[in-house]
């Protein structure tokens, strides 16, 4: 009569079993490597996304007629949660060769710091994401 070995942590180091342990080591440093990517790919994503609404919102109180600083003021306000020192805001044209009918431009930019330690092999870092926009001035 043969008798049976439970089985247990001591058993998985021994033997063919060993090679299991290995594989989950592998396959878990793999996912944990894609799912760091997925939340970096969702951090510059939320950043874009408040860049472009910041460059909306400053363009909308730009064509009002506002001064340079009051559209600066506005696009940090409308940024959200992104570091309003890191913002970089540039208007054109300049605030004495606004006219009505004439195109404003407001563009801005903002460095999101890579955090994951591989992403920055694939991606510059900081990564930086532009909000565009073009409205006519009032």
């Amino acid at each position: 009569m043969r008798i049976r070995r439970q089985r247990s942590f001591h058993v998985w180091i021994d033997g063919e079993d060993g090679q299991a342990l290995v594989e989950l080591a592998l396959v878990i440093t793999l996912l944990i490597l894609l799912l760091g990517g997925i939340v970096e790919f969702g951090r510059i994503l939320q950043a874009s996304l408040a860049v472009t609404h910041a460059s909306r919102e400053a363009a909308r109180v730009g064509i009002l007629g506002k001064t340079d600083e009051e559209i600066r003021e506005a696009a940090r306000r409308a940024a959200g949660t992104l570091d309003p020192a890191k913002l970089t805001i540039s208007i054109t044209p300049p605030e004495n060769e606004r006219k009505s009918g004439t195109e404003l431009v407001v563009e801005v930019g903002y460095p999101v710091d890579i955090v994951i330690p591989v992403i920055p092999n694939i991606l510059p870092d900081p990564f930086t994401v532009h909000g565009r926009t073009v409205m006519r001035m009032e």
